[in-house]
């Protein structure tokens, strides 16, 4: 799994606000898939 977050912590965990969070997110919506990202 990769992370894409511009501000992510030091365990890897995701923002969920920056615009890198909000697209990932959009994206597994849009394909129906369970997001696995972590997010703090």
């Amino acid at each position: 799994l990769t992370v894409s977050c511009y501000s992510a912590d030091a365990q890897g965990r995701a923002c969920g606000k920056c615009d890198a969070c909000r697209f990932r997110k959009q994206g597994f919506v849009e394909a129906g898939i369970d997001d696995p990202t972590r997010y703090n």
